[in-house]
């Protein structure tokens, strides 16, 4: 018997909206945003000889994050900005020094409305309604445009996701990226 899948898209009213604060001073920083969205959603269903027939649903989510984060290397917490590197990388050089080094820590919560599981949306065998973050990393500015991010994870799901067919209520992980800014 051949099965399609559901397919998912928004129709309908959206409503989203949110909220971000910032305190930067010298080379300290402390951030938090809250954002919520409810959104119409129209999913098709259907498999083998069974027509698709659309279900509507209204998905509600919000979450939030609080982030404290500082230079070691004394540069300025800027807003939305590059930093200003004071010693680019050159070790070759008598004038560069070893870029710059920030780091920073993390908590954000994510909740997903129950209607996600009852409309079919998603699976609650598999999947959670809600999931805790506690993150922390450290990023080597080579110049403003280059970098070096390492970053620890450590997610609760509250309900449990299945993660390699076993049920676990919490992962960790390390994240590492080398990323070039043009």
């Amino acid at each position: 018997m051949r099965q399609t899948r559901a397919r998912c898209v928004a129709r309908g009213e959206r409503q989203r909206w949110g909220a971000e604060l910032a305190w930067l001073v010298g080379p300290f920083g402390l951030r938090a945003e809250y954002i919520t969205d409810q959104s119409d959603l129209e999913r098709t269903t259907g498999a083998g000889a069974l027509p698709a027939r659309p279900v509507e649903s209204r998905l509600d989510l919000d979450g939030w994050y609080v982030m404290g984060s500082y230079w070691l290397t004394g540069e300025d917490d800027l807003y939305n900005k590059r930093p200003q590197v004071k010693a680019p990388l050159a070790p070759w050089s008598e004038e560069g020094g070893w870029g710059a080094v920030e780091v920073a820590v993390r908590y954000s919560e994510a909740h997903f409305d129950e209607d996600v599981f009852t409309s079919g949306l998603a699976d609650s065998r598999v999947s959670s309604s809600e999931v805790n973050q506690w993150a922390g990393g450290a990023n080597w500015w080579f110049n403003p445009f280059t970098k070096l991010t390492v970053d620890f994870y450590h997610n609760h799901f509250d309900d449990g996701v299945i993660l390699d067919g076993v049920r676990e209520r919490d992962e960790s992980l390390i994240v590492t990226r080398f990323q070039i800014d043009f």
